[in-house]
């Protein structure tokens, strides 16, 4: 339902540092992937592995000879290519696949957790969620399951709160240890971060609640993003703006994209980039550029296309401009043109419905065609 741009912020390093992880993203060029300075576009790390994921803890996953290692800011592999699938770290553990099933790793790429799982995210308040016979629950460090699994729907733990569902559209939040937190279920949600979550009401609008569960901003807007140092992105209509944690606007709502970092903002309007600073006085003071990922895409090569998904995805946590290489496999591919996508999709199932352009995703859309029958293939432009 969010269609802000992420690019990973880029901060004042000591020079032996420059290649830090906050200022490396995955890119692809022809069909290799490398890594760029995230505010210029410049490649740091030349294109050559087959797929290539966001640095985190000093490691990111890539891809060489169809298995996955873990590689350093120099592009060196430190942890050797021998998995299927490959997470990035986080509290010092990484979720693998090996012949079909997940555990972890160690940052020394020792395997802590045997593989035994359909499926396994970042670790998370010691809580990573997993799948198992098909349903959801989380684990602790150890590998024990903490947190049955329960769930048709999960979404990992932040601030010491989770969505989970028992029914696809009805979300609710659990602590860490699996105790209820809010009153009410929601048709959507999203992670908590400063002490607000953004959720989706049974009308389809969009709010923040508090940890307690109570709207802090009542569900008004049609899209929302998470708050990074008391800004957010949301959504009037079609259009993006920037919000403070009492819901007032801090710029007009004109952006086809909005997202939000710990010390900037970014912002697309057509084929400009716009990264805006927070002043003194609460408001947003923003400098136009054009867009070096744009002006770097071959579109009469690379045409826009969309990729639609059965759920769950590998990655829950997907926004626009992450790393794709851990998707499984689309059920239906899109070209632009197409007018009605939805005509050989299950109308009881939910589907995450992926624009992007090689190497970008550009919008993450959720639709049921039972309940939205005419999804058109509206490609962003």
């Amino acid at each position: 339902m969010r269609a802000s741009c992420l690019l990973l912020a880029l901060v004042a390093l000591p020079p032996e540092k420059a290649r830090s992880q906050t200022a490396l993203t995955p890119v692809r060029m022809e069909s290799k992937w490398g890594y760029a300075d995230a505010d210029t576009g410049k490649i740091v790390i030349q294109p050559r592995f087959e797929r290539a994921g966001n640095f985190s803890q000093g490691l990111a996953p890539a891809r060489m000879d169809n298995r996955y290692g873990y590689i350093d800011a120099k592009g060196a592999f430190v942890i050797q290519p021998s998995f299927e699938l490959a997470r990035p770290f986080s509290e010092g553990m990484a979720a693998v696949s090996i012949e079909k099933k997940f555990g972890f790793i160690d940052t020394s790429g020792k395997l802590v957790i045997p593989p035994q799982f359909e499926w396994a995210g970042d670790l998370h308040n010691n809580r990573a969620l997993v799948k198992f016979q098909q349903q959801y629950g989380f684990i602790d460090s150890t590998g024990k399951i903490v947190i049955p699994t329960n769930y048709v729907r999960a979404h990992p733990f932040s601030e010491g709160r989770a969505a989970v569902a028992v029914k696809i559209g009805e979300f609710k939040f659990i602590d860490v240890d699996g105790n209820q937190v809010t009153p009410a279920s929601f048709a959507d949600a999203g992670r908590f971060r400063e002490g607000l979550a953004w959720v989706q009401s049974s009308d389809g609008k969009f709010g923040y609640i508090d940890t307690k569960g109570d709207f802090a901003i009542p569900p008004r807007f049609t899209g929302l993003g998470s708050f990074n140092r008391g800004i957010a992105p949301a959504r009037q209509g079609k259009l993006w703006c920037f919000i403070d944690p009492k819901g007032e606007s801090l710029s007009e709502a004109v952006y086809d994209d909005a997202s939000t970092f710990p010390t900037h903002v970014k912002a697309r309007k057509g084929g400009d980039r716009i990264i805006g600073k927070k002043q003194p006085d609460g408001a947003i003071e923003f400098e136009s550029k054009p867009d070096p990922w744009l002006a770097n895409v071959d579109f009469e090569s690379h045409p826009t296309r969309a990729a639609i998904y059965k759920p769950p995805l590998l990655e829950y946590e997907l926004e626009p401009d992450d790393d794709k290489s851990r998707l499984m496999t689309p059920e239906y591919r899109v070209s632009r043109g197409d007018t009605n996508i939805t005509d050989k999709l299950d109308t009881r199932q939910e589907y995450m419905i992926l624009f992007a352009i090689p190497g970008k995703v550009m919008q993450v859309r959720k639709c049921v065609p039972g309940v939205d029958p005419k999804i058109r293939a509206d490609f962003p432009d």
